[in-house]
């Protein structure tokens, strides 16, 4: 698992290529049929297609790959032996974003205001051209601010994905989704689990 400094720092890992099969060829046949929860109205996203895949999760993910690395991330993040936290699953939907939609600055939460959020990329098109070349291309990506730190900080975090990446950061991480041009489907998944403080 690598771990990207901020004034927070976010964690990046890679799935198995099975289980990116079995999810994309599960929430296609979902859709085809037209049989998934629309989450559009809970979310804050300008995307027409979203829905909740949290029963597809745990039907697909049986090896518990995906809360393996939530715990693995969960190392990285909680050092102060005077803190201990139960992870737990909150909710998971999917963003089939497509051409000139896009997903405005937020933060995630759950049942607890303390948590972590994952991206798994699923589907990467083409994003097309860009308007300019002055930056890093930024068509259909997204892009992490961090929450402190000074002048030599890094302020932001682009993420170039990958079909199979996985990014986990803590809820209170801001993050846009910029739009793309072009025909494709940028899939993702989004998951939120809540740390439950032990008492």
């Amino acid at each position: 698992m690598d771990i990207i400094h901020l004034g927070q720092h976010l964690c990046k890992d890679v799935v198995n290529e099975q289980l990116i099969t079995n999810l994309n060829k599960r929430i296609d046949d979902l859709l085809d049929k037209n049989e998934q929860v629309d989450y559009t109205k809970l979310l804050s996203a300008k995307i027409k297609t979203e829905y909740d895949v949290a029963n597809i999760l745990k039907e697909i993910d049986t090896s518990q790959e995906i809360p393996g690395l939530i715990e693995k991330a969960d190392a990285t993040f909680n050092n102060d032996t005077a803190f201990k936290w139960n992870v737990k699953f909150h909710s998971a939907w999917g963003n089939d974003q497509k051409e000139g939609e896009y997903q405005v600055v937020h933060t995630h939460s759950g049942n607890s205001s303390l948590g972590y959020s994952l991206i798994l990329f699923l589907k990467v098109p083409d994003f097309g051209p860009e308007y300019t070349n002055t930056v890093r291309p930024l068509n259909g990506r997204t892009v992490l601010f961090n929450n402190g730190g000074g002048q030599s900080s890094n302020k932001t975090f682009i993420i170039e994905p990958n079909i199979g990446d996985i990014y986990i950061f803590p809820y209170d991480m801001q993050h846009i989704v910029y739009p793309f041009i072009g025909d494709g489907v940028r899939r993702t998944i989004s998951c939120n689990f809540d740390l439950i403080g032990i008492k």
